[in-house]
């Protein structure tokens, strides 16, 4: 496995297998879930909206989870012997390892998209025509929900990436870097390494799960400039801290 194109098959087909159990166990959890809240009397007649719920929580649920499995994997491999003397460059191989994580990312979210839009069909035609049925079209009509928009996937796709380049950036950093620091001083430094890059995540987080609120408010359209200017910036941190790791990465010693 000597070409750069073989590489990312090789580590898109491996992600892809991972996404795909971990999607399976997503979909066996909210079948199960949603049994459960069928034995509810007052649930039963709102079946397709709890089914519709289900999904919407366990899919986010899952997401998280997704991109931990990523974060882990991705790690052995940077870290291993076997991917590492792979004969091409450091730099190909960061890239190739991204790579395959925004492609499984990116298949993740087109499997959750067509769930939701299948299950949101399925709610609109059999959602009862009573004060809650009604509430909820009109809230869906006039908030607007399906506006997603080009912007705001785009953010939920870069946001995880740039997530998990900030986790290699802690580890490549903690191992190279802190040896050249005195003993005294590592922790204290390790410990702001670790809260800029949480607070990093928290905020990247809390702007991802803005936006999909905003899917339901009609307020997504009103946030378009804000929301690519958004992009702008993880973008061009993505490529920042992407370019920093691929030059630790040269100096990391394998532990695996």
């Amino acid at each position: 496995m000597t070409k750069f194109t073989n590489v990312i098959k090789v580590s898109i087909q491996s992600r892809l297998r991972m996404t795909t159990r971990l999607l399976m166990i997503n979909l066996i959890v909210v079948a199960v879930s949603f049994v459960f809240t069928l034995f509810v009397s007052t649930v039963r007649p709102y079946w397709s909206l709890s089914l519709f719920l289900n999904l919407l929580f366990w899919i986010i649920i899952f997401a998280i989870a997704i991109m931990v499995q990523m974060i882990i994997s991705s790690r052995n491999n940077l870290r291993s012997n076997r991917f590492r003397l792979i004969p091409i460059t450091e730099t190909k191989l960061y890239v190739a390892d991204s790579l395959s994580s925004l492609i499984s990312f990116i298949y993740a979210n087109i499997i959750q998209v067509i769930i939701l839009f299948v299950s949101l069909k399925l709610l609109w035609l059999t959602l009862p025509n009573d004060d809650i049925g009604a509430g909820f079209r009109a809230g869906f009509i006039h908030g607007n929900s399906h506006s997603g928009g080009v912007g705001g996937n785009l953010a939920s796709l870069l946001s995880p990436i740039l997530i998990i380049m900030l986790v290699h950036l802690v580890d490549f950093f903690s191992t190279f870097i802190l040896n050249y620091i005195p003993g005294g001083a590592q922790k204290f430094v390790k410990i702001i390494v670790y809260l800029v890059v949480i607070s990093i995540a928290v905020y990247l987080i809390f702007n991802v799960i803005k936006i999909l609120y905003s899917l339901f408010t009609g307020n997504l359209v009103h946030q378009a400039t804000s929301i690519w200017l958004a992009n702008g910036v993880i973008a061009a941190l993505v490529i920042v801290v992407g370019a920093i790791n691929i030059y630790l990465l040269r100096r990391v010693e394998t532990i695996r």
